[in-house]
């Protein structure tokens, strides 16, 4: 007979309930907490000083900057000196040598017109000659200038070329082909920019000097100022006649050098000199309000010489005393028509 064994149940465990802090631990805890706070506030105040300092000295250097910047900025440039530092320059420049010697020089005399690091140019067997250059003008680019100049050089180079050349060997009457070098040159016109600043009267050209094609200075096309029909009433026969002969006597004396006697005809005499003869071209005769206006393209001539040019003369005329009078005189229609 089997005997069953009965299994005894397991005990039961009580929980234990979480460890406490005891109060002499609490107290501790907080005083080194306290401690850590009170060392940690003079430190964090020294940082925002020297964070607040620092803040302030950046403040300030940027300020010296944007002041230096601005200072740049506002000083007009002397155009007089620009041109005499800058004439110094441009040949110095254009003229490249190819021996190795007086390209050193060169080299070595353009350091001291140049800002330093700038890139160096190639050592080649071309030589350059400036012809002649003419200054164009001076361009406003932010903290800097850029001076044009009209500038034309020759370059001279050597160029390989080939020849048959015939010769004997023995009784035999050989050609063979040969090589040579032949110096060419080209010359060509260009608008050299030279970029530069000045600072306290004193220049620098600041990057290395580029070409450029020479912008036209012509209008495009436009038609002079002329006095339409509509424009002013002409005069009558008997005014037209007046009018004619004291031109005739205005221009006897302008192309004198009789100041005082012309002074009678006109408020502000203008003379050519001696030995000018005026030709009265075709004159227009105009009434404009209480006065008159006359229009006319005389030939001037120059004494025996044959040579002789054309002017454009514009006379305002007034009355005084029943006498005809020269108030203004122009040799275009400005302030006169539109």
């Amino acid at each position: 007979m089997k005997f069953i064994k009965r299994k005894k149940p397991p005990k039961q465990q009580l929980l234990k309930d979480k460890a406490e802090i005891s109060p002499k631990t609490a107290r501790i805890v907080f005083l080194s907490a306290l401690g850590l706070l009170v060392a940690t506030v003079p430190l964090s105040f020294l940082m925002a000083k020297n964070a607040n300092v620092n803040a302030t000295q950046n403040k300030e250097a940027l300020a010296v900057v944007q002041k230096d910047l601005a200072s740049d900025t506002k000083e007009t440039l002397n155009e007089d000196l620009a041109k005499r530092y800058l004439g110094e320059f441009v040949p110095l420049y254009m003229n490249k040598p190819s021996d190795e010697k007086a390209r050193a020089d060169r080299d070595k005399n353009l350091a001291t017109y140049m800002a330093k690091k700038l890139p160096k140019e190639e050592e080649t067997a071309i030589t350059q000659k400036l012809d002649s250059s003419s200054f164009f003008t001076f361009e406003k680019q932010k903290q800097t200038y850029v001076a044009k100049y009209v500038v034309t050089y020759t370059v001279s180079y050597p160029v390989e070329k080939e020849r048959t050349v015939t010769k004997k060997e023995g009784k035999k009457t050989v050609t063979e082909k040969q090589k040579y070098k032949e110096q060419e040159s080209s010359q060509r016109t260009v608008l050299l920019m030279i970029p530069f600043i000045q600072k306290n009267g004193q220049f620098k050209v600041t990057s290395l000097p580029y070409y450029s094609s020479i912008p036209s200075l012509k209008a495009g096309d436009m038609d002079g100022k002329t006095i339409q029909n509509n424009s002013f009433d002409r005069v009558d026969e008997q005014e037209e006649a007046k009018l004619a002969d004291f031109l005739k006597q205005f221009y006897q004396l302008y192309g004198s050098d009789d100041k005082k006697q012309l002074s009678y005809l006109m408020a502000n005499p203008v003379v050519l000199g001696e030995g000018f003869t005026v030709k009265q071209g075709e004159p227009a005769f105009y009434k404009d309000g209480k006065n008159y206006l006359i229009v006319d393209t005389p030939t001037i001539q120059e004494g025996d010489s044959g040579n002789n040019h054309k002017e454009y003369v514009v006379l305002t005329v007034v009355r005084q005393d029943g006498k005809f009078y020269i108030d203004k005189f122009a040799h275009d229609l400005g302030g006169i028509v539109e």
